[in-house]
């Protein structure tokens, strides 16, 4: 009995030392940690995808005045253009800055030509994907930037047109070729060599400008335009019920409305457009050669 007692000990000791002898269980492994989700793109602009323009309302001090076309894809501004058109019509300022004509290093002590400045603009914007601003983006009250490297020029005009075009919606697309056609007169009995300029946009004429200069200089030794005398150009004194810039002016605006200008004509005059009494057959004439 005895050594039954004994070997049940024993066996019972020797069970308990590989119990204890035995490997701990191994832990569970932690569940992997969930893979984080992929970066979202970031969205695009919230505009309908087309070509955008607006331009200024006037032609500055110095005869320019700016516009801005964007072009829109997939909800993101892809592209975008920073421009002037003159008073008196002639090559934009862009390509002028490009082909060295517009002088602004070299007369203005610019550190750069404005063309490079309007591109590290143009680049900002793209990069930021608005046409809305820091508050303190500005750092001065005509517009100047310290926030973009390199560029002194005032670059307010190029965000405030940018925001304008934005919201007139997408240019629909036009039968006619993108630029700037212009077309020149010969030089009239009375002294005037009239001139029309248009700029295409998506095929669509977004901008007419019609002037006349004079073809000797004044007594200041300078070159005279309708649109820069204004009132002085004395038609109102004459009788008239518009200035001759005013009239002009409804000319072009039938030009932009209609996408042409073809309107009868009597003696030169027409009474398609009211409000317009002067002679518009040169109009009709550099409008038709413009666009040919």
């Amino acid at each position: 009995m005895k050594k039954i007692l004994l070997f049940v000990l024993v066996v019972a000791l020797v069970l308990s030392g590989v119990v204890a002898c035995s490997p701990a269980e191994e832990p569970e492994e932690p569940a992997e940690e969930p893979e984080e989700p992929a970066e979202e793109p970031a969205e695009g602009v919230d505009y309908e995808d087309g070509v955008y323009y607006a331009e200024e309302d006037e032609f500055g001090g110095s005869g320019w005045k700016y516009h801005v076309i964007l072009t829109v894809e997939d909800g993101k501004f892809v592209d975008a253009q920073w421009k002037g058109t003159h008073r008196v019509p002639q090559t934009n300022k862009y390509d002028q800055s490009v082909n060295g004509d517009y002088g602004m290093v070299e007369y203005g002590d610019a550190t750069s030509p404005w063309y490079e400045q309007a591109d590290a603009t143009i680049d900002y914007f793209l990069e930021n994907q608005s046409v809305e601003v820091p508050e303190d983006f500005y750092s001065s009250e005509d517009g100047h930037t310290d926030a973009i490297a390199g560029v002194t020029v005032h670059v307010v005009e190029f965000f405030e047109t940018a925001e304008k075009a934005l919201a007139n919606g997408p240019v629909p697309e036009g039968d006619y070729t993108d630029g700037y056609p212009m077309a020149v007169g010969e030089p009239s009995d009375n002294g005037w060599q009239s001139m029309i300029q248009l700029t295409v946009v998506n095929g669509t004429i977004v901008s007419a400008n019609v002037n006349a200069v004079a073809t000797e200089e004044n007594d200041d030794g300078e070159i005279d335009d309708k649109k820069a005398l204004k009132e002085e150009y004395g038609m109102k004194e004459a009788g008239s019920e518009l200035e001759w810039y005013e009239q002009a002016a409804l000319v072009e605006e039938y030009i932009v409305e209609n996408q042409d200008l073809d309107i009868p004509l009597e003696d030169g005059y027409t009474d398609a457009i009211a409000g317009v009494s002067i002679h518009v057959d040169e109009m009709v004439e550099l409008f038709n050669e413009a666009v040919k």
